[in-house]
């Protein structure tokens, strides 16, 4: 079963991540170090990123994927939906380029891969 998802609400794209995903956090935060030695760390937000690695994808989830990237599309993102269907974030991908791309040893348009970058909104 795969345990995560990504969905506009409509489309709903279910897979798994590849071995060593690791779920990264992001924040801004300022350390103040004062006179008589004391540290002060001030954190202004914290959002999550997520940087997960994906391996043979139909054609159809990696168009869908490809198309929310182009789109800027706000999805909700569930990091384990096998075992917390509760928990989910709104999320853009942060992808410079397309995520997903084919694997032309494994045939045409037959496997696609690609790293994909989600940031929480």
């Amino acid at each position: 079963m795969d345990r995560m998802r990504l969905t506009d609400g409509t489309n709903n794209v279910n897979f798994n991540p590849q071995a060593g995903y690791r779920r990264p956090k992001d924040y801004d935060e300022d350390v103040i170090i004062t006179r008589d030695g004391s540290e002060w760390r001030y954190a202004w937000f914290h959002k999550k990123s997520f940087e997960i690695s994906l391996r043979d994808m139909n054609k159809t989830d990696a168009d869908i994927i490809n198309a929310w990237r182009e789109g800027n599309e706000e999805l909700t993102f569930y990091p384990d939906y096998q075992d917390t269907p509760g928990t989910s974030y709104s999320v853009t991908i942060q992808n410079a380029e397309d995520p997903m791309q084919m694997e032309p040893a494994k045939g045409w348009d037959k496997s696609f891969y690609g790293d994909l970058i989600l940031r929480e909104t």
